[in-house]
């Protein structure tokens, strides 16, 4: 069937970006477990009575407490900043460690008390920063990682799920499409209506290719059936809703954080020595994404570690210019540099554009749902259900990366008449009720009132509730007609 990669592709991209959504809640969930666990003690008097077993590479929940940061005397150990906590007594010392200088003035502002990963000093660093002393052999030199919970994996998670689903939800459109301009393609130009008795009955727009009916009992929707139809429908108006409110919030923080940075660059001063590091990642030819780790000294001779990182369109780094770094005096953990300044029309085009992208994903999506009339129009066939033989024409199999994936379209031709329907079925769904031996024959339930409807019944007639009869018993009576039949 054409398209049907492009459809597979949907599936694909939608179920990474679902993997996405669900490895950054697994993260989170692990981030509160650990804040909620209960963790041994790290103070002074912890350390001179029970001192904790520490490794140098495994890591140790522990809750610190009686130790006071000092970030003026912090120092850089490669990738990491490590701030000295002093305790009244002198039994232990801790440093804490930390990525930026940011997150160290940040901590020392915070309670006394927190959670931490602790893990043994190495003997190098011990040399390094001078403790290897007489006065603390024996002692335990600690370091530890605070403990944080990354809430901003939930709005990844979010971003990523509703992407993931309008993925999923594309790729559904894209079969719904196609299968329709295939119907409509092979489609004979459009008749006068039938004539329809109000009285009773409509006019039958498909002749029945055997004399009378193969089920003359009572029938009913299958609940289960109804359901999941508007189940589906209720679901893609939640994906539009997700990607709406995504869109906004993606243009209402994009703006405010490429704001705040120009602002920044505009009113901040000079920093006299900066150094930045980093790496552009350039995707697709045009997107650029930039994380700098940037140093400078600021006023006071205290030496900052900050992370930076933007996202453009086109717009690269001329890292061949040294970079030039302003930051607020009040404020110096706020900065901005020039390779990211250089970026901003790239950043606000990239953010203009993705906004739209999602907005008009969302109206999509909100769009489908309302016109999305599936769940009445299969209600509708049992006010009046008529039968349909369906001829098997061709079966299109789902193929991803080499792989059988057992979802099937079937592609029908309705029985005297020159129109196509094509039927798609899911790798756990069962296959269509075949009335024949060679199964190239299937039945279809319609309501004549809206012919453009066919209800395909599957092997296990789940289509009905409470079946009055078997497959096998439909299979017997279409035999038996077949025989009859002149």
């Amino acid at each position: 069937m054409p398209g049907l990669r492009e459809w597979g592709g949907g599936l694909v991209w939608g179920g990474l970006c679902l993997l996405f959504a669900l490895f950054f809640a697994y993260m989170f969930v692990g981030d509160v477990r650990d804040a909620r666990a209960t963790a041994p003690a790290l103070s002074p008097a912890s350390l001179a009575q029970d001192p904790l077993e520490l490794n140098e590479y495994r890591g140790q929940l522990v809750d610190v407490h009686g130790f006071a940061l000092d970030c003026e005397l912090a120092a850089f150990d490669g990738e990491r900043l490590l701030a000295p906590a002093f305790a009244a007594a002198s039994e232990g010392l801790i440093f804490v460690a930390f990525e930026h200088s940011s997150d160290c003035t940040e901590a020392s502002r915070g309670s006394a008390e927190y959670r931490a990963t602790a893990k043994a000093m190495s003997a190098d660093l011990r040399a390094d920063f001078g403790l290897d002393g007489p006065e603390l052999q024996g002692a335990t030199i600690a370091i530890v990682e605070p403990h944080s919970i990354g809430y901003w994996m939930i709005p990844a998670a979010l971003f990523f799920g509703a992407i993931g689903l309008f993925g999923l939800n594309l790729a559904v459109s894209t079969r719904r499409r196609l299968i329709a301009a295939l119907n409509r393609d092979l489609a004979p130009a459009p008749g006068p209506a039938p004539a329809v008795d109000d009285e009773h009955d409509a006019a039958d727009p498909y002749r029945p290719g055997i004399p009378g009916r193969l089920i003359t009992e009572e029938i009913a929707l299958s609940p289960s059936l109804a359901a999941r139809l508007r189940r589906v429908r209720t679901l893609q108006a939640g994906f539009a809703i997700v990607t709406l409110v995504a869109a906004l919030a993606t243009g209402v923080f994009g703006s405010k954080t490429i704001y705040e940075r120009e602002q920044i660059w505009s009113q901040g001063v000079l920093a006299p020595d900066a150094t930045a590091s980093g790496e552009t990642h350039r995707s697709v030819l045009i997107l650029v994404r930039t994380n700098l780790d940037v140093t400078f000294v600021d006023t006071t001779g205290r030496v900052h570690r900050e992370a930076a990182s933007a996202m453009s369109l086109i717009t690269g780094v001329d890292d061949s210019v040294p970079p030039v770094v302003r930051y607020l005096p009040d404020a110096p953990d706020q900065f901005a540099v020039s390779w990211i300044h250089e970026q901003r029309s790239g950043s606000w085009a990239l953010l203009i554009i993705g906004t739209l992208a999602l907005l008009a994903g969302g109206i999509a999506m909100g769009v489908s749902a309302r016109r999305d009339r599936r769940p009445e129009q299969a209600a509708a066939v049992f006010n009046d259900p008529r039968e349909a033989l369906l001829d098997l024409v061709s079966v299109d199999r789902q193929i991803i990366n080499g792989d059988d994936t057992g979802a099937r379209t079937y592609h029908f031709c309705i029985r005297d008449s020159e129109l196509v329907w094509s039927h798609f079925v899911g790798p756990k769904q069962p296959p269509p009720l075949f009335l024949d031996e060679s199964e190239t024959v299937a039945l279809a339930l319609y309501n004549p009132r809206d012919a453009g409807y066919l209800l395909v019944l599957s092997e296990q007639l789940a289509e009905l509730k409470q079946p009055p009869l078997s497959s096998a018993q439909l299979r017997g009576r279409y035999q038996a007609n077949t025989k009859t039949s002149p």
